[in-house]
């Protein structure tokens, strides 16, 4: 959370009102957002379960890395910005 308002307060200025966000803002905060839940996860799945190739591939599966064909998490960054 501290990271996702330090990278809000460097994309949006702070002057400007939530109606006048533009496409690409929202798609940076998108990025950020999906990005920080996606390695919050990662991690407790490292630090509980470790390196193994078991569990190096279901984190890759709710990433949506290329080699797993799955769109994962990743799919959803398409949609926010596109619904608002």
């Amino acid at each position: 959370m501290l990271l996702l308002n330090y990278a809000s307060r460097k994309i949006i200025p702070e002057n400007i009102a939530y109606r006048d966000i533009s496409y690409s803002q929202l798609l940076k905060m998108s990025l950020i957002w999906e990005g920080s839940i996606i390695s919050w996860v990662a991690f407790w799945a490292f630090y509980g379960q470790g390196f193994g190739a078991e569990n190096l591939y279901y984190i890759s599966i709710l990433g949506g890395f290329p080699f797993t064909n799955y769109w994962g998490w990743w799919g959803f960054l398409g949609e926010g910005p596109s619904l608002n």
